[in-house]
């Protein structure tokens, strides 16, 4: 079962709740979460613990103020699209991680009533907020799988929706009369009637997700098509599961050698795990297929590649390539500038790092928060050439 899976291997369950997870079985869980608590009593604070309350809380301040804060900080896309695509997908998994965190606490307390052992309140206390601990990192987990966020982005963009729950269930906590008005019948229907397009919307991202995951593992099933073993790889890899998405490129390239898009992003993957012969090897293949392969950036890759191997010479020719075909790349004159500065060409590397500088600087603002980095880095090296 989907929920179960959340405490063995958290970011895979939460994997597999982005592919086939259903807002009516979240619902239903909690709501069974929300009755043992209610049933097992235990400590009282002054936040509710009732499902119907986590639920309210999740969807209209916690789910929202976390989509956008990671969109905040790791620059997604506009925050209209990002937070159509994600809301419903985020809510599903937060309100299965609310679950996951606060059951063990309803059952632990079930069961020390049963057998008459008293709570003490500090004890209480402690068991909730570890239970709430547990979810925030659940609720991290999620993140960083649905939105490809880094988990110390996903981290505070949780803190910061956890804050604004507490402001939010203060306030209830003072218009809680209203509430009963708000959850009656009349006002819920003329209310999905009002925003029924825009419910729709919200959960178009979901359904097109899960969609797409159904066409794409039916495709795989046929071994000769190395295009949906792919496309399973890039969504693997925008949630940064490493080790699944290199099987699917690896089984791409293997059903098609000339799969250059599988083999590009094998190149990328070993890199990072610090592979770096077995990823200059792949970017090699590319490039012998096609070097101008995504308009050149094979050769940025290979240059970063070989000057992490030291390999300078091979590094600058690759670089110098590069940067002559894309003159205005940010990353590419970042390197270039690197491995000149590195076999002691001080002036053109203070060249190449100023050009990365103002590259960055006049991207068009969809790209100036994928390219800051670059200008960032270059920067401080041509402060530390200065100085």
């Amino acid at each position: 079962m989907l929920f179960f899976h959340l405490y063995l291997r958290p970011f895979s369950g939460m994997s597999r709740i982005l592919d086939e997870g259903r807002l009516l079985n979240a619902l239903l869980i909690a709501a069974g979460t929300g009755i043992l608590l209610q049933l097992a009593g235990g400590v009282r604070t002054a936040l509710p613990l009732t499902a119907f309350f986590a639920i309210a809380t999740l969807a209209f301040v916690f789910v929202p103020t976390a989509i956008l804060a990671a969109n905040l900080l790791g620059r997604f896309g506009g925050v209209a699209v990002v937070f159509e695509r994600e809301y419903l997908a985020m809510l599903v998994c937060a309100i299965m991680g609310w679950s996951a965190a606060f059951l063990p606490l309803a059952l632990l307390q079930i069961l020390l009533r049963n057998l008459r052992v008293p709570l003490p309140l500090a004890a209480g206390l402690a068991l909730w907020l570890l239970a709430s601990l547990y979810f925030l990192f659940l609720a991290a987990c999620a993140l960083r799988t649905a939105m490809g966020a880094t988990m110390t982005q996903a981290a505070i963009a949780c803190i910061l929706a956890a804050i604004a729950s507490i402001l939010g269930l203060a306030v209830a906590s003072f218009t809680r009369g209203m509430l009963y008005y708000l959850v009656s019948p009349f006002f819920l229907y003329f209310a999905y009637r009002i925003f029924a397009s825009d419910l729709q919307s919200l959960g178009s991202g979901l359904r097109s997700r899960q969609s797409l995951r159904r066409h794409l593992d039916a495709a795989a099933l046929n071994p000769h098509d190395a295009g949906a073993q792919y496309q399973i790889g890039l969504i693997h890899q925008q949630r940064r599961q490493w080790k699944e998405a290199e099987a699917c490129f690896r089984r791409a390239a293997e059903i098609d050698p000339e799969e250059i898009d599988a083999l590009f992003q094998l190149a990328r993957l070993t890199r990072r795990q610090g592979r770096l012969d077995e990823a200059a090897s792949y970017l090699e293949r590319v490039l012998a297929l096609n070097d101008r392969h995504s308009l050149h950036e094979a050769w940025r890759e290979l240059g970063a590649v070989e000057f992490e191997r030291n390999r300078l010479p091979e590094a600058e020719q690759a670089l110098r390539t590069f940067v002559e075909r894309r003159e205005y790349d940010p990353e590419g004159l970042y390197w270039y500038g690197k491995v000149l500065h590195s076999m002691g060409r001080a002036g053109e590397a203070r060249e190449a790092f100023q050009r990365a500088v103002d590259a960055a600087g006049t991207m068009p603002s969809r790209r100036k928060a994928e390219v800051r980095q670059w200008g960032g880095k270059a920067a401080s090296e041509l402060r530390a050439l200065r100085s």
